[in-house]
């Protein structure tokens, strides 16, 4: 049964860890509880029960996971969660993505060119999609436009 081959790595996996684990049955609605309770013996766990708990585990390995490694995704997206999209189309989620995580055309098309990587002209620093979006002092009037009041919180250098 593939739910138990991924139970059964879950807790191998934690185990190397030097964590135990203990398997607990909790049943969804209440009254089964109040039940379970009362009754003298063990009600087999229900699969449904066994494949949340087993999800929940491997969520949270693949958490543990992500925490431990460095990378810069993390300022963007602290968990391992789906991201939830409005109701768009296909084109429109790949440009929400690809702005959430700062990857466009004109702040990495070099590694795919092998020219260097691209500076503000203005600044002397080096272009990302935040800069230009928050701090580049080239693009204040944009960001007032856009944002439909006084852009705030902006020097001299473009810092917000």
């Amino acid at each position: 049964c593939v739910i138990l081959d991924k139970i059964f790595d879950s807790v191998t996996y934690l185990q190397s860890l030097g964590r135990s684990v203990e398997f607990v049955w909790a049943p969804k609605e209440s009254n089964k509880a109040n039940c379970a309770t009362e009754a003298d013996h063990i009600v087999p766990p229900i699969l449904e029960d066994l494949e949340s708990t087993a999800r929940a585990i491997g969520h949270q390995i693949w958490q543990n996971e992500w925490d431990s490694t460095d990378t810069s995704l993390k300022m963007v997206k602290a968990t391992v969660r789906r991201w939830q999209y409005p109701v768009t189309s296909r084109r429109d989620q790949v440009t929400i993505c690809r702005l959430r995580i700062g990857h466009t055309n004109i702040t990495h098309s070099y590694l795919l060119t092998g020219q260097r990587r691209p500076q503000c002209e203005n600044c002397n620093t080096r272009l990302t999609l935040n800069h230009i979006l928050t701090e580049c002092p080239l693009f204040v009037q944009q960001r007032q436009f856009h944002c439909g009041r006084e852009y705030e919180g902006s020097d001299d250098k473009g810092n917000t």
